[in-house]
């Protein structure tokens, strides 16, 4: 995964400001508040934090047509049942 071009197309959609690939966010949106959990290839390849419902389906529609798996997280607030990268989606079920 090319994380720049990824990182620029989603540019388009939201303001930079809103796009992190920096290890430290990309772990602590990766998982619940035991971040020593986290492995590398488990991390999303950014985080992005959209304003609004249109941003939000922009986001989906680009990430369905390019075969990238989306990840929802909310405030962090939770001690477990946070966003969870190993789960798994079949988009043909």
């Amino acid at each position: 995964m090319d994380i720049d071009k990824l990182a620029s197309d989603i540019e388009k959609i939201v303001s930079k400001e809103y796009i992190s690939t920096n290890l430290f966010e990309r772990i602590k949106s990766s998982m619940d508040v035991f971040p020593y959990e986290a492995e590398r290839e488990n991390l999303p390849y950014l985080v992005v934090m959209p304003a609004n419902k249109d941003e939000i389906s922009r986001i989906l529609i680009y990430a369905n047509e390019h075969d990238i798996p989306v990840y929802i997280r909310g405030s962090g607030t939770s001690f477990t049942g946070a966003s969870a990268r190993d789960c798994h989606y079949d988009k043909k079920a």
